[in-house]
This record gives structure tokens, C-alpha cells and sequence, in this order.
């Protein structure tokens, strides 16, 4: 069987495996390594294309996009800057969240020549996609239903989120986001009875994740596109349908589903303090990428009260600051000026990341690895349109 087959078949386990999300997840060194079953996928796939291939795809990659590239080699540079600075296993697992970023890339790269090299590969990609719509739509649904309180796994680190939709993803900020560049994608294809249901589904999960920068980023997106198509009343209408959503959502009990709440923004506020205080030791080469975690260590940090199990011990309450904070305000510039050629390549793009943009200011969501694979694939289908 050629690659192109292989390859184009194993579309749908990624997919598959990538819906179960935190439910196929395998844990080292005390949570502070994290695997998916969809990444080993991926790589295959990866291997297969890189068989298949060679270098050709970096080599164009390389020529579009400098700036991503360079990014990859500051990250390295101040890896090494700091490395005496921590102890062997701590400087291993930053340099395995390190390769786990430039492997995202790296299939991104590959998988994007391959669905622009090879014919109805994109299609069959595009199949594969729509499964995994289908899937998370009813484990969505069966989640909030019938699992609507997530205490009970406060001691694995997750946050005790009660009356929310978090679906296979365990958190409502990662959910929001995957419900959001959802409905992006499917607004953008080609209509039918089907992808109204769909679209319909992911814009009141949305409102039921109950991530108010979730519902400013995505209203703001969605309200631009609209103006965009100069569409003034469904604009207007659009406005309506959301105010009336976020009254009438059913808000049971609990501080999650307050909207008024101030704890969460106190919250981010010290989270940005202390970033702050971390990025002044190093504010233009950073401590590395990522070791935040252990910094924290240092400074005694004691609101985690259990930093090596607490899932956001080994970040900030948004991607872009813990950029700033682990390759400092040069490597920030380059990230950004990558980020910013990939913004531009069609239209699906542009709303795509800024939609994540908007997101990412109050949370960590463009370098979640669900959100951050989601968003490289959408933008890998887009590119075929480029």
C-alpha cells in the first residue's frame, strides 16, 4: 500500500484518539510529563511523510516562514543560557515540552505540502475532521448531562469545576476554545443540514463553558466576520441571540457559573505579578523554555498546593506572557512575527488566530497542546486554499 493511502487512512484514528482528549492521556514523573495517544499518531504519520519526502517540506516551509524557525533556535539558545541553572530532570522535562512544540510544527509542515502536494487527500481529511465534530459533539452532551461535577478529580489537579461543559477535555477554558475554532471552520465550509446542526451545538456549548474572555473573544471575532460580510442585521440579530443566551443559560449554583465573579480575576492579576517578577530575572533571553514550574518552586509559591500535580504549575493565565517569561522579550518578537505570517495566509486563518489571540491575553490556550494541534490542523486544510 503507498504512503499516500496509509497515510491519508490513519487521518481518522488521529482524529478519533483526538477527541477522547484528556481520557487518552498517559502521565510521567508525577503529571509534570504528559502524553496522548493522538500524538503517537501523529507521529506515524509524520515518519511516514517524512519517508516519503525527505526535507523538501522544510525547505519550502523554511522559505515562507523564517520566523518560526528562528523561533525554535532561540528557544534553544536560552535553554542552554539557563541550563545550570536546574538539575538534570527538571532541565529534561522542559526540553521535552520544548520538542513536543517543534514536533507540533514539524507535522504541521509535512502534513500541509502533503494536503497541497496530493489530490482528495484534503477531502479525506476533511471526512476524518467531521468525525471528530460528530464525537465531541456527544461526548459534550453526555458530559454536561451526566458528569456535571468535576470534584471528585481535585486531587489529580484538576480545578473543581461544577455546572460546566469541559466535555473529554477536563477544563472549560480548553473546551471553549475547540468549540470556538469549530464553529469557525464549519461557519466558513460549504453549508448543509448537517453542519447547521453542528454549528448550532458549538455555539451554545460556548455559553455553557461559562469562560467569559471564551465570550468576548468569540462574539468579537464573530460580530467582525459578520461586519466583514456586511451582514449589518444578522450582526444586530447576532448581538440579541447572544445577550439572551448568557441570561438565560442555566446557572444552578456554584462560583464557576457566576459570571459576576472576581475571584478568578484577582487571580490572574497576581498570576501576571508574578510573572512579571519571574520575566524581570531575565526580560530579553527568558529562563527557557519551560521551566516555569520550577521557578515557582524557588519562590515558594504556596498557592499551589501541590505544584508538581497542579495542571497549571508550568504555566501562566496566558500563552503570550509565558512566552515573554521563558525566551524574554526577543524571543516573544519572533514568535510573534511568525504567528503574524500565518495570521495572513487566507481568510479562515485570520479569524482562526484571532479568535485564539483574543483567548490567549487571559489564557493559556494557544499552548495547550488540544488547542494548539487544532488550530496547526485547521490552518494546514486552510493552506490548500492559500
Amino acid at each position: 500500500m503507498k504512503i499516500k493511502k496509509i497515510v491519508s487512512f490513519l487521518f481518522y484514528p488521529l482524529f478519533f484518539l483526538f477527541s477522547l482528549g484528556q481520557l487518552a492521556r498517559v502521565s510521567f514523573y508525577h503529571q509534570q510529563v504528559n502524553g496522548y495517544l493522538y500524538e503517537m499518531m501523529m507521529l506515524v504519520i509524520l515518519f511516514l511523510l517524512m519517508v516519503k519526502y525527505k526535507i523538501k517540506p522544510l525547505t519550502i516551509a523554511f522559505y515562507k516562514n523564517k520566523y518560526i524557525f528562528w523561533f525554535f533556535f532561540y528557544c534553544i539558545m536560552s535553554f542552554f543560557y539557563k541550563i545550570g541553572d536546574f538539575t538534570r530532570l527538571e532541565n529534561y522535562i522542559a526540553l521535552l515540552y520544548q520538542a513536543r512544540l517543534f514536533f507540533y510544527f514539524l507535522a504541521f509542515f509535512y502534513l500541509t505540502y502533503f494536503l497541497k502536494k496530493e489530490k482528495l487527500t484534503s477531502r479525506v481529511f476533511t471526512n476524518a475532521l467531521m468525525l471528530f465534530f460528530s464525537i465531541t459533539v456527544i461526548i459534550s452532551f453526555i458530559q454536561y448531562f451526566l458528569y456535571k461535577d468535576l470534584r471528585n478529580l481535585l486531587y489529580l489537579g484538576w480545578d473543581p469545576h461544577l455546572y460546566r461543559i469541559f466535555g473529554s477535555y477536563l477544563d472549560p477554558y480548553v473546551a471553549a476554545a475547540i468549540y470556538g475554532l469549530a464553529f469557525f471552520y464549519l461557519f466558513f465550509k460549504r453549508k448543509n443540514l448537517f453542519n447547521y446542526v453542528l454549528l448550532a451545538c458549538y455555539f451554545i456549548f460556548i455559553f455553557l463553558t461559562f469562560s467569559r474572555i471564551g465570550y468576548v473573544a468569540f462574539t468579537v471575532t464573530l460580530l467582525l466576520i459578520l461586519l466583514k460580510k456586511k451582514w449589518y442585521k444578522t450582526v444586530i440579530l447576532t448581538f440579541i441571540l447572544i445577550t439572551f443566551l448568557v441570561v438565560i443559560i442555566p446557572k444552578p449554583q456554584g462560583e464557576g457559573v457566576n459570571l459576576g465573579r472576581i475571584f478568578s480575576v484577582n487571580s490572574r492579576i497576581d498570576d501576571y505579578r508574578l510573572a512579571e517578577k519571574i520575566w524581570e530575572k531575565s526580560p530579553l533571553i527568558g529562563i527557557g523554555y519551560n521551566r516555569i514550574r520550577y521557578i515557582k518552586e524557588r519562590l515558594n509559591i504556596f498557592d499551589y498546593k501541590n505544584l508538581a500535580v497542579s495542571h497549571a504549575g508550568a504555566s501562566f493565565h496566558s500563552s503570550f506572557i509565558i512566552i515573554l517569561v521563558c525566551t524574554g522579550l526577543i524571543g516573544l518578537l519572533v514568535f510573534l512575527k511568525g504567528f503574524i505570517t500565518l495570521f495572513w495566509l487566507t481568510e479562515l486563518t485570520r479569524y482562526v488566530f484571532l479568535y485564539i489571540s483574543l483567548f490567549s491575553l487571559a489564557d493559556n490556550v494557544l499552548l495547550h497542546p488540544f488547542v494548539l494541534f487544532f488550530t496547526l490542523m485547521l490552518v494546514s486544510l486552510s493552506h490548500k486554499q492559500e
